[in-house]
């Protein structure tokens, strides 16, 4: 499947194949495409919350689509989307962990 965000016309298209792998690898190089430059804001609502935690656990276990732009996803910085993500948003939004850092 391909998509495009809406807003953003050159924002980077994922293509993938939902429960192919259990990570979402991609370029990191490329930068973020959200307007807030968080990672994360998996929504694009200009910040992070629980629908942010919930389109990230649609996608990586319920064949959800992915989020408009790599990093969105990538919480952590890795370079893929996968669980430990969704670990590092949780954490930060209930567990006063570290925020995640800004994207390239």
């Amino acid at each position: 499947m391909v998509y495009h965000h809406a807003d953003n016309p050159s924002c980077p298209v994922i293509d993938y194949v939902p429960f192919a792998d259990s990570s979402f690898e991609f370029d990191d190089t490329i930068g973020c495409c959200n307007h807030d430059w968080i990672r994360g804001d998996f929504d694009y609502d200009m910040g992070l919350n629980v629908a942010d935690v919930t389109g990230l656990v649609d996608f990586l276990f319920f064949g959800g689509p992915p989020p408009p732009c790599p990093e969105d996803g990538d919480v952590d910085g890795s370079g893929a989307i996968n669980v430990a993500d969704l670990t590092y948003l949780v954490d930060y939004l209930f567990f006063s962990g570290p925020a995640p850092d800004a994207c390239p």
